[in-house]
């Protein structure tokens, strides 16, 4: 399996980043639980979702919610030794209005979130998301395209680490499902990043509400389906 990325300023994927420098030793001192990462990116999810536009109507027919469960699923390719295993830290949902005017689940993943309590690498004070972090995310949205192979074929991961937070693409297409576990598989995975975001920076923190409304559109459009550009999610990559 090959993974082919780039940031969305034609930079390395190591350097994509809006945070400035971060010494190793105070980043160490900051590091707490993943559950306390996780509570920091849920509440704030939450919030853009409850009040930001395009949910701030009281008439929805389709609702991106956030999802507390985490998703644990697995997949057995012949090919392979053994099987893939992934599991999410939660992610966005999708609920539509049924004939009985009840919001019942439609997609359990329009969005995977991926936290982690510190960053595995600082390079030059700059954050890095190691190959081991990397391909833990790939499989889960390797995961999450073969549960359902008429998805769509861009998969979007929140990846938040203590009080940053960025958007990865994984372009997985349909080519690439029917040829996975078959000899003849010669495609890649490309993957866009966002830049971190830093929830101290009042900037940053608009840039990533401006990715959420846009997944909100793209997730919960015309019939719950998703008819537009994954692209226009990543707002910040133009």
């Amino acid at each position: 399996m090959q993974v082919g990325y780039s940031s969305p300023q034609a930079e390395s994927f190591r350097s994509a980043s809006s945070t400035g420098y971060i010494g190793n030793a105070e980043h160490q001192l900051r590091a707490t639980v993943e559950d306390d990462t996780l509570r920091l990116a849920s509440c704030f999810i939450r919030h853009v979702l409850y009040f930001e536009s395009p949910q701030d109507s009281s008439n929805m027919s389709n609702v991106v919610e956030f999802r507390d469960t985490k998703l644990r699923s697995f997949a057995t390719p012949q090919l392979l030794e053994q099987a893939i295993n992934a599991t999410d830290d939660g992610g966005l949902c999708l609920r539509s209005k049924n004939d009985t005017n009840d919001f019942e689940l439609k997609d359990n993943r329009v969005a995977i979130l991926e936290a982690k309590r510190k960053f595995q690498w600082l390079e030059d004070g700059k954050p890095t998301i190691s190959d081991e972090c990397l391909g833990q995310m790939t499989c889960e949205a390797l995961q999450s395209r073969l549960i359902n192979p008429t998805s769509p074929e861009s998969v979007i991961v929140i990846h938040a680490t203590q009080h940053y937070l960025c958007f990865l693409q994984f372009d997985i297409s349909n080519q690439y499902i029917r040829e996975f576990d078959t000899d003849s598989l010669s495609l890649s995975i490309p993957v866009v990043i966002t830049p971190w975001y830093d929830f101290s920076n009042e900037s940053n923190k608009k840039q990533v509400v401006l990715n959420l409304c846009a997944l909100m559109r793209w997730g919960g459009g015309a019939g719950g389906e998703r008819q537009c550009d994954v692209s226009l999610a990543l707002i910040s990559c133009i």
